[in-house]
């Protein structure tokens, strides 16, 4: 994300822009309890985006538990 945002200077509306220039395919999420897609949507006008599954979301650094 963070080099399309570079390149762009926005993020993709959807993670399938990524392919195949930043990405090769979008993984599925695996955990214990869970199995499923990533929930990802844009923000402010492509600004920001919020990627998340389950009760977690990635802050652009690493992945946080919501509170």
């Amino acid at each position: 994300l963070s080099s399309y945002y570079k390149d762009n200077n926005k993020y993709p509306e959807d993670l399938k822009e990524l392919m195949p220039k930043y990405i090769d395919s979008i993984p599925k999420i695996k955990t214990s309890y869970y199995e499923g897609e990533f929930l990802y949507y844009v923000k402010d006008e492509g600004k920001s985006y919020y990627l998340g599954f389950e009760h977690y979301y990635f802050d652009g650094k690493g992945w946080l538990e919501l509170e």
